[in-house]
């Protein structure tokens, strides 16, 4: 399968699943969408160009749109990292936390990998390895809940 087919198979994986996030639609599962797609933006931008990963092979139609990889940033770690907040919003013991975070961050560290090993979709440049990118995708997740709690436990303190 070349690289074109395989992004388009993911374009329209991501894209079929997108609504099952949103049959119950709650303002929470929104705004770690949209945060979590701001947040990867920005800093695969700044990796991007302190020239860490490269994105060889690119859709033509999303080229003008970021120098990342508009896929992975704003489609598909955004439906994990929502997956990833309802599975831990009750979430209280930080050894069952952290056990979910990372049965979350595995597969996307492993589908990277691959895609780093076997493709021209992405590429590492610069020393970085896939700790960085296993630690990068753990911290911003975990991130994300964080920010999301604090806004929700604002909100009740406000009612």
């Amino acid at each position: 399968m070349t690289d074109r087919k395989l992004l388009k198979l993911l374009w329209s994986v991501g894209l079929f699943l997108a609504p099952t996030l949103f049959m119950r639609p709650t303002k929470d599962r929104w705004i770690v969408f949209l945060f979590n797609a701001f947040l990867n933006t920005y800093i695969d931008n700044y990796l991007v160009a302190s020239k860490r990963l490269k994105y060889p092979n690119r859709l033509k139609s999303v080229k003008k749109l970021s120098n990342g990889s508009v896929l992975y940033d704003s489609l598909l770690c955004p439906l994990m990292t929502t997956w990833y907040y309802i599975a831990t919003r009750h979430v209280k013991k930080i050894s069952k936390f952290l056990f979910i975070t990372f049965l979350f961050v595995l597969p996307q560290l492993i589908f990277e990998l691959l895609l780093e090993k076997y493709t021209e979709i992405i590429k590492y440049k610069k020393g970085w390895k896939w700790y960085h990118s296993f630690f990068t995708i753990s911290f911003i997740k975990i991130f994300v809940r964080g920010f999301i709690q604090m806004i929700n436990k604002a909100s009740q303190i406000n009612s």
